[in-house]
């Protein structure tokens, strides 16, 4: 068992053998009931590029324009849900919750910091990005179905509008 760095520190620096830094440690995941915790790195050269964009303020964003999708104004999206995801840095940053607001769709299904979306409804989620897309294609006015994982458990959370 290695300890890569301390609990909560993540944006800590990877450090190679030779002294070059080659990436920054993510989010830290724990499994208490496992006695697992993990962190993943994202590599210098991805964090470079997204800082460059940022900073030209560019977005580096891969849409399907062939999915029908609804006008921004009728579709659901995060923050109609009341959720803010961990940052998206990557092309496929898993969809992890950060927070919730209170009194949202999301706070009233008891969404939690840290759940991961794995579906909505029968759709799989493999990036924020996906999530994004996948919501852009149900109307404001209809209920998002979520399966999360929690920890070791999946959890199935309805959010009504």
């Amino acid at each position: 068992d290695l300890v890569a760095n301390n609990p909560g520190a993540a944006g800590g620096a990877v450090i190679a053998a030779d002294g070059r830094a080659v990436g920054m440690l993510g989010k830290e995941l724990r499994d208490a009931s496992a006695g697992v915790w993990l962190n993943y790195a994202l590599p210098s050269q991805v964090l470079r590029e997204a800082i460059a964009n940022i900073v030209a303020g560019r977005a580096v964003v891969a849409t399907d324009n062939s999915l029908p999708v609804l006008p921004r104004e009728r579709s659901h999206n995060p923050t109609t849900l009341g959720l803010s995801l961990i940052p998206n840095v990557l092309e496929i940053t898993p969809a992890f919750v950060d927070r919730v607001l209170p009194s949202t769709p999301a706070a009233r299904a008891d969404i939690r910091a840290d759940d991961l979306i794995l579906l909505v409804g029968n759709t799989r989620i493999d990036s924020q990005r996906t999530f994004i897309e996948t919501l852009r294609r149900i109307d404001r006015r209809d209920p998002v179905v979520l399966t999360l994982q929690r920890g070791p458990r999946i959890v199935s959370a309805r959010l009504e509008p």
